[in-house]
């Protein structure tokens, strides 16, 4: 994609590579070059590559709308450094010229001797105070309000309006004296009432008509000299407003200007709206009036609050026919006004045909017809087809506004021949559109992805997958249907869909799945049936592979140990084949036994999956509760059919032991007599008994079992010497003698157990941070081993974060009258409190509100449901 540039909008990359189904980030910079609302168009010429060459799709447009404002901060970037001048003189010595600060006077001129001045930011801010007078102003329109601060005046440089007229239409003579005399007489009556004294004659004061009290005028029903709210309504006057500077008046924005609503039907309604937004840091009065009664503005008279913005809702309601141009009218403050324009042009509600020639296929007997509704109101249809051997559905309907309906035409042969093959499409305004229909056969065009469809390697018993896509390159529909025979001789193939239908200029994706269970070579064809009439031929082919696992070492001696111990043996599982296999242990005739990985997950239970050539490390514990002796393979099953292999069963380690040798013209049987299961074997044994303990695994949680009681007894006719290891990581967990003769070190207890002697800790969970604490004490038995230990004690530790969780977090009240009351119900719930903990409710009775508790459902040990209503009586 190139980008063409166009005026203040830049792009980066000017030249966009687009990778299959991926998103592309684009930088795109506006710089605008003037003040207001701007519209900028974006052109994208879409290539694609056809050899060495690129050859032009289309051009993607889209339109950027951004708004030009000035920014102080931006232009302070560029100021310059403060410089001193010496003697600087205004050209004009009256209130209007700069404003300088720490200036010294010598004579009754207002003439600096020294100032401070900083150019770039008297540059950027001269103008903001500024008035702007035209040559038709009037001083009192000028500058209506006495303020004794110097400020700026800009004159507009354009001559004065002088109204011309054409000699043509001049008066005569006595028109003339007639007109004047009659002017006369209106201009003198005028100024009789003007010299007239009025009765309410109230002291004007300074703060009467300064910009700085525009709140306390707005807001406030007090009367300021003439200044009255309700005086205002009755009797309004040009003194009676709030005057803006231009730089107030361009803070208050009104997008967008003109408005467009487009082609409408007559006597209609149409809704719209526009946003004005107040920058200034003081309220604004804002009257919205429309020139015609044909618009109706919701909420035309309001005040917008200082750094507010607001949606202006208007109905238009429609007239005759034609362009019209609506003018609109923001008055802010009774005086500044700001123009709109609704645009509309009243049309005939007619929907329009995007195609005005339909073709039927005979053998599809079906097409489809699109309507259209180009103006912004609904608009109601109805088809003629007339004769029977053509139906339309729907029939009729309305189409809503700037909206399409495709209509579904259906040719119906049984009827018989008619000669007129024509619809008639019949719009709201009586306009009658005629859509011929042409019958036609032609052969579809539609590609297939391939021919051949290749499984190489399949695993056994693994569901593999590949796509098969059929695209529609023609303009009419396409039936497929896909044909296996014998399909009862190959069930372990699935293909879906086996029927579609092809929309114009579309794919469909067809799935094939295969999951073997023999070891065989495949080739099964099959047909493709398009519009009933042509065919392809597809095959798919492939050969299963026979998975091929091996262990090291291939025999695990574990010497005798006594019962209640725990010993862990590595060892490794490596996948020799090309493909990917799964293992899954058949540990369930032996519970002594169990498969970590060398992180200490258990995966006794678990499928491991194990890419092509891949080797993993496992751990194979081995805890026997009472004495008992193994000479066993280690239990697995591969890809979820061959195994487990067993020691006194030769043919438990031949594949074919577990293979279906069942072959047909599809299928063709491979040797599967070379296959055979790698076996690990497991020789262990366990003595009696030499220690009961009372638990190995101890839990702990923050309101009860914060301290529980852990006892090793000797079974055994020898004496023991048994030490438990505690690392420095173990901060939440504290242990403590309780009986028995244990030597206590910084880093573990040590205690010697005579035959029948109980030794006793105390296990104490200290919490230090919320969540769940777990560690591992090592126990060593110095007959057993002096580095390995003879088992564990495991600490596990819950210390829950308690919260309160509400299901409201605001409650409103709709406004009612004095005395009635109003219930709202929400609910508490408490997480890891008490469950018979108290709870109080703080808030201030003073405004007619009262809270209760109402019931207290448990949930669990940590969590409880509390219901509580608020109650709300108004007293006044």
């Amino acid at each position: 994609m190139k980008y063409k540039k166009a005026p203040s909008v830049e792009l980066e990359p000017k030249t966009i590579y687009l990778p299959p189904r991926e998103p592309v980030e684009v930088s795109l910079k506006v710089r605008p070059t003037k003040m207001g609302d701007a519209l900028a168009k974006v052109k994208l010429e879409v290539f694609f590559q056809q050899g060495n060459n690129l050859v032009k799709v289309k051009t993607i447009h889209f339109d950027i709308v951004y708004s030009g404002d000035y920014t102080e901060d931006r232009m302070m970037l560029r100021r310059k450094k403060p410089y001193f001048l010496p003697g600087i003189t205004p050209v004009n010595h009256n209130e209007v010229g700069y404003l300088v600060d720490d200036v010294k006077f010598s004579s009754k001129i207002d003439k600096p001797n020294v100032a401070m001045l900083d150019a770039a930011h008297l540059d950027c801010n001269k103008h903001n105070d500024a008035l702007i007078a035209f040559p038709n102003d009037k001083p009192r329109v000028l500058k209506p309000w006495r303020n004794t601060v110097p400020c700026k005046t800009i004159f507009n440089q354009s001559p004065r309006l002088i109204t011309s007229f054409d000699v043509d239409y001049d008066l005569s003579p006595e028109q003339k004296i007639l007109r004047d005399a009659t002017r006369s007489y209106y201009l003198n009556y005028v100024r009789s009432l003007s010299k007239q004294k009025d009765s309410k004659n109230y002291q004007e004061k300074l703060e009467d008509y300064l910009t700085t009290n525009q709140k306390k005028l707005l807001m406030e029903n007090e009367r300021k000299g003439c200044c009255d709210s309700a005086y205002l309504v009755g009797k309004p006057k040009h003194r009676l407003f709030i005057p803006l500077t231009p730089y107030e008046i361009h803070n208050l924005v009104v997008t967008p200007k003109f408005i467009q609503l487009g082609k409408l039907a007559a006597d209609s309604e149409c809704s719209d709206h526009f946003k004005i937004e107040n920058r200034n840091t003081f309220p604004i009065h804002i009257s919205i009036k429309a020139l015609y009664p044909s618009i109706r503005i919701e909420h035309g008279e309001f005040i917008l609050g200082a750094n507010e913005q607001k949606n202006i809702d208007f109905i238009y309601h429609s007239d005759y026919g034609g362009n019209h141009h609506i003018p609109m009218f923001v008055i802010m403050n009774f005086f500044h006004v700001i123009d709109l324009t609704v645009l509309a042009t009243i049309v005939a509600n007619t929907v329009r045909c995007l195609n005005r020639n339909i073709f039927i296929v005979p053998t599809e007997k079906t097409t489809f017809l699109e309507l259209a509704n180009p103006i912004n109101s609904d608009v109601s249809f109805e088809m003629d087809t007339k004769y029977f051997h053509l139906e339309a559905f729907p029939s009729k309907g309305i189409i809503p506004a700037k909206r399409k309906m495709t209509i579904t035409v259906t040719f119906n042969p049984e009827v018989g021949y008619i000669p007129i093959k024509e619809i008639a499409v019949i719009s709201e305004s009586g306009f009658k559109e005629l859509i011929e229909v042409h019958f036609e056969h032609k052969k579809a065009v539609v590609s297939i992805s391939r021919d051949v469809i290749e499984f190489r390697d399949v695993p056994l018993n693994t569901e593999v997958r590949q796509e098969l896509i059929i695209q529609n390159k023609s303009d009419q529909l396409v039936p497929i249907n896909i044909e296996l025979e014998d399909s009862d001789l190959f069930p372990e193939l699935e293909i879906t869909p086996m029927k579609a239908l092809l929309w114009q200029k579309a794919d469909v994706v067809i799935s094939i799945t295969l999951k073997m269970t023999a070891l065989v070579d495949f080739k099964v064809p099959i047909k493709i049936r398009f519009q009933h009439e042509y065919s392809r031929d597809v095959t798919i082919k492939g050969n299963v592979v026979y998975p091929v696992v091996s262990f090291r070492p291939e025999l695990i001696k574990i010497p005798k140990v006594p019962s209640g111990s725990t010993v862990s043996t590595p060892f490794k599982i490596y996948n020799n084949c090309n493909v990917s296999s799964y293992i899954q242990f058949a540990m369930e005739d032996y519970p002594e036994f169990t498969i970590r990985t060398k992180f200490g997950e258990n995966i006794t239970n678990a499928k491991v999956i194990m890419g092509p050539k891949e080797k993993r490390e496992l751990l194979l514990e081995f805890h026997p509760q009472e004495a008992v002796a193994y000479c066993i393979y280690l239990p697995y099953v591969l890809n979820g059919m061959l195994g487990p292999p067993e020691l006194n069963c030769i043919n438990s380690l031949q594949a074919q032991y577990y293979l279906n040798s069942t072959c047909n013209k599809y299928k063709i049987a491979k040797d599967s007599s070379a296959g055979k299961l790698k076996g690990l074997k497991i020789l262990c044994a366990a003595s009696k008994t030499w220690f009961t303990f009372s638990s190995l695994k101890l839990e702990f949680n923050r309101f009860d079992q914060l301290c529980q009681t852990f006892a090793i007894k000797n079974v055994n006719d020898s004496v023991h010497e048994i030490a438990l290891k505690i690392s420095s990581g173990i901060t939440s967990f504290a242990l403590t003698p309780l009986s028995g003769n244990i030597l206590q070190r910084s880093d573990e207890f040590k205690v010697t157990l005579n035959p029948e002697e109980t030794v006793q800790l105390s296990v104490q969970f200290i919490p230090e941070n919320y969540g769940t604490t777990s560690h591992s004490i090592p126990i060593f038995v110095g007959k057993f081993s002096e580095t390995q230990a003879f088992n564990h004690l495991q600490l596990q530790g819950e210390y829950t974060q308690p919260k309160m969780n509400s299901n409201k977090h605001a409650i409103y009240f709709t406004p009612t009258s004095a005395g009635t009351k109003e219930i709202r119900k929400f609910f508490i719930e408490l997480v890891a409190h008490q469950c018979d903990m108290k709870v109080d409710v703080e808030y201030e009775n003073s405004l007619g509100i009262e809270i209760s508790l109402l019931d207290r459902k448990v949930i669990s040990d940590l969590k409880a449901v509390l219901q509580c209503i608020a109650v709300f009586t108004p007293k006044e």
